[in-house]
Formats: C-alpha cells, structure tokens, sequence
C-alpha cells in the first residue's frame, strides 16, 4: 500500500506535558473512552503521534527497545484512506489528557498478485525485523507462526475482491487493526475492538495487523501469531526468435527478453460466470440456486450493479460473477502447488546422474539449485540426503510490503510482520455482551465529548500562542472575505447592482472582469452572483493587512524549539510542509574546533562542535513545525551521505534569508568530482561463470558463462518510510546526489541477495573455466561485489555511474554467452528487475543534473541579478524532498500498531 491520502491541513500539538500522562490503570478508573468521528482523528494527528514517542520513551527506560513509533505520515494516511473507519480514544477524566487510541478498518491490498501464504519458501516467518540470517532465534523467546500454513489457507480462502490500482483488494470478512497506541491502556481498546468484531452482526471472521517488533509479545498475548503474506509475478520468459549462430538474430541484434506480463486490473476470489435465464430471478434466489452467500454475490458484482439489493429482480440474460470459494484444505493445496518441489538424494551420486534419474536437462538442474547448494557445479557429487529443487515455479514470490511512504520503492522496504488470529465462530456470538465483558465495563466509561483539555508545562504557553495566531488569521480572512466580496440577492442589471453599492460601475466591472468571464456595462446578474467589491489597498486601509503565513524550508536545518529543554538544539530529519510538521534529533556539545576550515571556507577555531546525539540514546521528538526556529548553522564536514558524522558550528539565530543564501550558495558550489575509472582490487569479472556457484565457482568442462543474476522484485516491507533521507547510520543525507546514492544501496542489497546473484558476486575466473577468450571479448569486466566496493569507498559522482556499472554486468554477460545459455536468460530477468528498480533514481538524478547544469550555464551577471529569484526554486526543491522521507533498511521496519507502554 503506497501512501495515498491527500494534502491535509497543519495539524496541532498537545498543549499538555506528555510525560505528565498516567498510565491507564487496569480497571480504567480515571479514563473516559469516546468514539471518535474521522474527522475528530484527523485534528488529534499531533497528539497522537507525540502521545506513541511518550510510549515508546516510557518502554525504551525499562526494556531496551529499537522499534520506532507511529509516523504522523503513516497515521495520516490511514485516518484519510481507511474506509470504513472505527476506532476508540481514552483520554484521562480530569484533566481531558490522551491516554490512548485505536482504529480498525477492512482489510486491503494495493499491491497485484497478493496472496496468504505462510508455508512459502521465500519467507523466514521466524525471523524479525532487521536480524541477520540464521541468527532469529538468538536472545528471545521463539515467536508465534502460522507453522503448518492452515491459518493463512483460511484467510486465502476467505472472499475478496477489487482493483488494487484503484480502490485496492478487498477481503470483506477480514478486518484489520490499522492504529494503536496507547500508555497501559492497550489491551483494553484491543479487548473492546475485538468484541465488537465477534458481536452477532459483524461480518468478520478474521483480524488481522501489522506489529512492530516492540509490538508482537503484546499481539501474542492477546492470540495473534504471525501469518506470511507474498506477492506474485508471472516469470518473465525470453520471446522466440529466430537466432544465427553466437546468439545472434538474422537481423544481426541480441534477442530481447519478453517484456513483464501485463498486470491483471481486477483480482479476486475464483468464480464463474452467470446469465439470468428469466425476467423474475432475484439476488436471493440465485445466492441460494448456488450456494453462497446473498451479501458476497452482492459484494461480488457491486462494482457493475452499485444498487444490487437482495430483494432485485433482474432482467432476462443479466451477468453475474457468482464466486467459487475454496476451502481451507484447496486453499493450502493451491499455495504449496505454487510452490517450489525438491527430491531427496538418496545415496551419494554424481550431479549427472541425478539429472538423468530425474530426467532433466542438467543445466536446468543446476540453474535451480545453485543459489540453494553453494558450489554447487555439474561435475559435483552430492551426498545422500541433500534435497534438490526439481521443479521451477510458475511465479516469482516477494514477501509483502503493506505500506509504504509516498515515491518509495516497496522493494526498499522491509518485509511487513503481519500477524492474525480467527475471531468467534459465527454460531457462538450472542446478540448482548456478557457481563464480565470489556463492552459492558466500558459503557459507564463512555462520553459523549472529550472532557476539557488542561494546558500544562513550558509547551503550553507557545502551543496556545499558535492557536491565538491562527484563529487571529481565520478572524482576518473572513473579515477580508465579509468586506472584499458582495454577493447578488436577486436577479437585477449589473449598472443597478452597482449604483446600489454607490460604485462606479465601470470600476466594478474591471475588478470583476478576470472571474466574471465577458462581463459588460449591459449585463445582467443571477441571484447568488459574487462580485469583488474593494480592491486589496482599499481593504487594507480598512481592516490591516492580510497575515501571510509563510513557512521556511526546515528539513536538514539545526532549529531551536520553544519549551523544550532537554536540548538545546535540534536537527530536523524530516519536515511535512503539508501538516507543518517535524521530526526532530538532538544535538550534543564535542569539543571545540580546531584551525581547518569547512569545505566552503568558514573557520570556527575554538567554537563548540556540534553533533547529531547517537540514535540509540534517543531523543528524537515529533514537533510542530511553528515552534522551530532556524539557526544559522554551518556545516563543517559536508559529509553529504551521513549527518552523523557531520559536525555544526551553530552561530546565532538565522538572519532573514540567510536559508535562501546558503542554499543558493550550495548549488553554486557544487562540482561534479572527477569519476573514479578504478574497480575494487579483485572485481574485474564480467560477472560470475557459468558452471561454478557463488563467485564464480570453479568447474571442470564448463561451457562459456558470464553471470547475470536478477534483483529479487517487489521485495515487500511492512513499513518504510516518507522523506527523512537517512544515511548509513539512519540520520539525514545532506545532498541530492547523495540520497539518490543512499537509495542505490538499497537496489545493490536486494541485486546482491537475489536467488540468481551468485554467478555475479565475483569476477569470472575465466582462466580456472578455460576461457581463454574471455578477455578479448569482454574488455571491462565487472561484477556486483566490484560495484559494492567502489560504493563504499565512495568512488561514484552519482547514482548514474553507479547504474552505468550495473548495466555492464548484464551486456558483459549477453556479449559472452549465446542467447540459449542458462546465464545469459538470467542477465535478461536480472536486467529486467535491475531497470524497474534504477529507472526512477536514475530519472531522478538527470533531472537534478540537468537542472544543475543549466543554472551553472547562466551569466554570472545574470545570476547576481536575480539572486532572490533562484534561490526560490532551491528551497521549494528542499521543502518538497523532505515532504517524502526515505528510510534505511535499519529504519524501514512498520511503524504501525505499536501498544508501547503497555504494562
């Protein structure tokens, strides 16, 4: 699910001291719990965000926790999208405080080819977010999975429907917990939720979420366990064509790849087909003709029939989509016949012998286990017991992404830990809770209203000083709104209409004339017609001045924040110009400056040194934009892809457009470095040979081979992230050229882990496979581990040197090798995911050159003269990036249903 809302207006802090919050007692005595509208939700954005960093700071004091809390740009996005929405807020009685909050919805996928799936082999369900292989299960408990499969079956078989490039996927029956977070109130909005799925007149049968890692012994408890979630994509095979000998076709060009099958646009349940035989079939008639429910078949066709009914009576020859629900059983066959097969040596025998027992190609053979059996060659042996893949699936299998930030790649993303568990059997629910119930106890700690809010600590007086400002704002529109404007009470010439005003009528009709298209002297007006009646300079001098809010461009800017002391000085890692609002890490004292100067000549000799505070001493807060004010901060290290190691000589507070001058500045001083021709002592191969395993592992009689290997696509992530262009140590980037870097790593990870990445870590070894030709043929070998090692030593200028390097793996290895060889189909399928995940960092980074490039060509005379205009484009550019925070695989974990706090 991609970020998909729109631009919501600023939202508002909690004018209350967040660590004031009590806990929520076990039996709730102090707490009120209200229903709340969405539009309610969506003014509460602000407190809810700073109410999950209090849980989380609270939880972190006690347990050593590396989750994240719920980002204001994930909660955004949920209040807006999720349709229907319900949830609850609990907030203490006295003092009108929130305590905690929980919303659900109907579970839905925007993503193709979704499928439950826990028994799938790409998925490690054991494994948490971020841990290294083989190393799940060190140091915690072991968690709770979906072993056998059969819960995912269920929630495969369960009806859905639905467009997921439109109104999504949707799994009627399925709900979904979509926020949650709360101070020791948790388990009871989970335990109220939860009845209120398993009354007698709810639809559901199934709950699901996705848990953070500080999360998940919380879901655990209350009897979610963890269920694997892929998507799937057709293979992508080679077209037919008629070749000449070397691979090549009669028209003297390399075959091309097929391209990606086509997307379906409407995914859903298996179904049939249905044509009314009569004039007098109704909805119910034909539900119970085919033994399915009346509310799925109407589910089921309402995008055709929006007013289907139960009771409609259809015309003669009318189509409906009645669907064919499996069950759990097919469902869980249908998932494993998806799946890879694998036969069992069962003696010590020679890899071709395997081959023949199996009766398959060798080459096949070994191209479907040589990611799984490193070293794995045709002249191998395998020992009795070793399992070998024999069949090649129809699809390629991702884990799933369930949401992720606005222009981010799922690929990046971390894979989402959703988690499941049935509701009450349908025959068992009772129409009146019981009265030990969390339902029935919540009834005499239900409000109407939230109690009255009580301002508390430093915030509150800057916090209620912004909300004066913005209502003295509102107050001035409308007065400007009641004065500038005059609308028409009935019909009437437009020279009466004037001469009523006491105006000249020709000076109405020019101040008129741009929104009143061909208005004349001799027109006549409609009853309800607004006309513009006082210039700007007449209102001014009538009611002041409009207020202007302008807002400065605050992403990767040092800021000072109004009532909070913990720290002096703050770095503002990701800004939402939309909400106006920030999310901010403190900044710690190191010593002092010595004699060298920054990169763009400023000495601050015996100044304090500023840095960014280690992430994980925590600190960092959510912050609304209006209480942050700049500093005139200089960056001494311009350490570009990491602001860990930056270092800041903070001055004073910034001078009126000092934000424009130096960004102004930055681009002007901006050069290209010179590219790096040099390749990582060892990487030289065109990629890894054929015949061999990981690296290109040695092999007798092996035929010619480059590599190629292919990034494993969609890769899902439960969460990732916005705008906060992390570095290598999850703090900010502070250049363009360097994000776009930062990205590419991310592509490199995911190229270097795919299942067919083996034969292109290391450099051919073209001697050891007596390939004496190899270098003439190949004249600039290269290979993913070549391209790592220049990456860290930070030999790229930009991300297109970065891709150039990537795409000569693939051409090195279709030079080589003819189109009928294993390798060169997988350089094809890499070079295919490789472009679909390059293809938008590397439009990225030609634009922001090209734009580069031209401001540069400008006459310095010319650029003097409009400094305040070009400077204008720089900062929109800054403000608009940090709109869309990028997290790092470190980072990119699902800030989503995190109960932090509870006891």
């Amino acid at each position: 699910m991609l970020a998909r809302r729109f631009a919501c207006p600023p939202v508002n802090e909690a004018c209350f001291e967040l660590r004031a919050i009590p806990n929520g007692r076990k039996d709730m005595e102090g707490t009120v719990i209200l229903k709340p509208t969405r539009e309610y939700l969506l003014t509460l954005l602000g407190e809810m965000v700073q109410m999950v960093n209090e849980a989380v700071r609270r939880r972190a004091s006690s347990v050593r926790d590396a989750s994240k809390p719920l980002s204001l740009e994930y909660m955004a996005d949920r209040l807006d999208v999720d349709d229907p929405l319900t949830g609850y807020l609990a907030c203490t009685k006295a003092e009108g405080w929130l305590q905690g909050f929980i919303t659900a919805t109907t579970f839905t996928t925007w993503n193709h080819g979704f499928r439950w799936d826990s028994t799938n082999p790409v998925l490690d369900l054991h494994s948490m977010h971020g841990e290294d292989e083989g190393n799940a299960a060190k140091g915690r408990t072991r968690l709770l999975v979906d072993e056998d499969g059969s819960l995912s079956a269920a929630l495969q078989a369960e009806l859905h429907a639905g467009d997921p490039d439109d109104e999504g996927v949707v799994f009627p029956r399925i709900a979904e917990i979509s926020l949650l977070g709360a101070l020791g109130c948790g388990k009871w909005l989970l335990e109220l939720m939860l009845e209120g799925f398993e009354s007698a007149d709810s639809p559901y049968a199934f709950v699901v979420t996705q848990a953070t890692d500080g999360s998940i012994s919380f879901y655990e408890r209350m009897g979610f366990v963890r269920v694997g979630a892929v998507t799937a994509r057709k293979r992508a095979d080679a077209a037919p064509m008629e070749e000449a000998p070397g691979g090549v076709t009669s028209a003297g060009k390399k075959r091309k790849a097929s391209l990606q099958p086509p997307k379906q646009k409407w995914e859903a349940s298996p179904h049939v087909a249905y044509r009314t035989e009569g004039s007098d079939e109704t909805v119910e008639g034909i539900a119970a003709q085919h033994g399915v429910s009346v509310h799925g078949l109407i589910f089921f066709n309402k995008g055709r029939y929006p007013k289907l009914a139960p009771d409609s009576v259809l015309k003669k020859d009318t189509k409906l989509l009645i669907p064919q629900l499996l069950t759990v059983e097919q469902a869980k066959r249908e998932n494993e016949a998806g799946h890879a097969s694998f036969w069992e040596v069962p003696e010590t025998m020679p890899f071709k012998r395997i081959a023949e027992t199996l009766n398959i190609e060798p080459r096949d053979l070994l191209r479907m286990n040589q990611e799984r059996i490193k070293g794995l060659h045709i002249s191998s042996e395998l020992i009795a017991g070793t399992k070998v893949q024999i069949k090649q699936p129809e699809y390629i299998y991702d884990e799933y992404c369930h949401w992720t930030f606005p222009d981010d790649d799922p690929a990046l993303a971390e894979p989402s830990y959703m988690m499941a568990r049935p509701l009450k059997p349908f025959s068992q629910r009772t129409a009146e809770p019981g009265a030990d119930s969390v339902t029935e106890r919540s009834k005499a700690l239900m409000v109407d209203e939230r109690p009255p809010v009580v301002p508390s600590g430093k915030r509150a007086a800057f916090i209620q000083a912004l909300v004066d400002a913005k209502a003295a704002e509102e107050r001035r529109k409308m007065e400007w709104e009641q004065q500038a404007w005059h609308v028409v009470l009935e019909d009437t010439p437009f020279k009466k209409e004037a001469e009523l005003l006491g105006m000249d009528p020709r000076h109405m009709r020019d101040l008129n004339a741009e929104h009143l298209k061909g208005l004349q002297l001799s027109s006549f007006l409609k009853k309800g017609t607004r006309l513009q009646v006082r210039t700007a300079d007449e209102l001014s001098a009538m009611v002041g001045a409009p207020i202007v809010q302008t807002h400065a461009p605050l992403f990767n800017r040092v800021v000072q924040i109004d009532g909070e002391d913990d720290y002096e000085y703050w770095y503002v890692l990701t800004y939402l110009p939309d909400l106006q609002w920030c999310h901010v890490g403190p900044l710690e004292r190191r010593g002092t400056f010595g004699e060298k100067p920054s990169p763009l000549g400023h000495l601050a000799t015996g100044r304090d040194r500023w840095m960014l505070v280690a992430e994980d001493e925590g600190g960092e807060i959510d912050v609304g934009a209006g209480r942050c004010h700049i500093m005139e901060a200089v960056e001494m290290m311009r350490t570009r892809a990491n602001a860990d190691t930056e270092e800041w000589d903070i001055v004073g507070p910034a001078p009126p457009g000092w934000v424009e001058a130096v960004s102004q500045e930055v681009i002007k001083s901006k050069k290209k470095p010179k590219a790096d021709k040099e390749v990582a002592e060892g990487a030289a191969g065109g990629a890894g040979a054929s015949g061999g395993g990981a690296g290109g592992a040695k092999g007798k009689g092996a035929s010619k081979g480059s590599a190629g290997g292919a990034s494993s696509a969609s890769k899902a992530g439960g969460s990732s992230s916005v705008a906060s262009t992390k570095g290598a140590a999850g703090k900010p980037s502070n250049d363009e050229g360097a994000k776009e870097l930062e990205r590419f790593k991310g592509v490199l990870k995911l190229l270097r882990k795919h299942k067919e990445a083996d034969p292109f870590l290391e450099p051919v070894d073209w001697q050891g496979l007596g390939l004496d030709d190899y270098p003439e043929v190949v004249t600039h070998p290269m290979d993913l581990n070549a391209v790592q090692a220049r990456l860290e030593r930070g030999g790229y200028a930009d991300v297109l040197e970065a891709a150039a390097d990537v795409e000569l793996i693939w051409s090195n290895t279709m030079l080589y090798n003819s189109a009928d060889n294993w390798v060169y189909a997988a350089a094809v399928e890499m070079k295919q995911v490789a472009d679909l995940k390059l293809a938008p960092l590397v439009a990225s980074a030609k634009a922001r050159l090209e734009a580069t490039s031209a401001a540069a060509s400008a006459p310095s005379a010319a650029a003097a003269a409009s400094a305040s205009v070009s400077a204008a484009p720089a900062v929109a550019l800054e403000a608009s990036t940090a709109a869309v925070t990028v997290l790092t695989a470190d980072e990119a974990k699902p800030s989503i249903t995190a109960t932090v706090g509870e006891a």
